[in-house]
């Protein structure tokens, strides 16, 4: 009778020592699983937002890009005015230092070359402010205007800089997204390992290539909000 009595109650012959054990490696690895897929998500969203800022990033860079060649080249355009009008200012001056011109035209001829020296020194000073900024050659040495305001410039090496800044916080994110992507492949990989402590050191270094993963993306952050 209590034979029968104990094949009802268990009849897969009791708990046993090595079901135990059986059954707490099966909750541990489900536990693991559970806190290495919720750590995956979490690095998968980091590198998500991190690709989306260096996208931002990467459009204000190009537009600086623009900036800095659309600047350049109005300083070429300055540049090419003012050496035409130097070329007309030589021809004059040579003119008259050899004599060619008669009296009655040589006051006019200075006159001439007296708004050529002017043209000369506008053009010198409007390069200066194109090339280098109005904040940094001083009110005193605006000459160029923009839709008709004064001081408006910004200088094509001050967008120089800002490219050079921008291109130093796209490094930041393409590393910071490098340690994220590898960090995923390790967890990735831990989870089809049987060997638990293989799993544990897999973990570890996806944990740790993610913590720097994203320190480097707030470095990137903040550098690339003081560029």
């Amino acid at each position: 009778m209590g034979n029968i009595i104990w094949q009802v109650f268990f009849p897969y012959g009791g708990f046993t020592l090595e079901k135990t054990n059986h059954e707490l490696m099966h909750d541990r690895k489900d536990r693991y699983e559970i806190i290495c897929g919720v750590v995956i998500a979490f690095l998968a969203a980091i590198l998500a937002i991190s690709n989306l800022i260096s996208d931002r990033f990467s459009g204000n860079m190009m537009i600086a890009e623009n900036e800095k060649a659309s600047a350049y080249s109005w300083y070429t355009s300055k540049s090419i005015k003012q050496t035409l009008v130097e070329g007309q200012y030589a021809i004059i001056e040579s003119l008259l230092a050899a004599g060619s011109v008669l009296p009655e035209q040589e006051e006019s001829l200075r006159s001439i070359l007296s708004d050529f020296q002017a043209k000369i020194e506008k053009y010198n000073n409007e390069k200066t402010e194109i090339l280098e900024g109005s904040d940094v050659v001083g009110e005193e040495n605006w000459a160029q205007d923009v839709d008709g305001e004064m001081g408006k410039i910004v200088g094509a090496q001050e967008w120089e800089q800002t490219v050079n800044r921008l291109n130093h916080v796209g490094d930041f994110f393409d590393l910071s997204a490098l340690f994220l992507e590898i960090g995923l492949v390790l967890g990735a990989i831990s989870l089809v390992i049987d060997q638990f402590f293989v799993k544990k050191i897999f973990f570890a270094g996806m944990s740790i290539l993610g913590l720097a993963g994203f320190i480097i993306a707030m470095a990137g952050v903040y550098q690339g909000f003081q560029a």
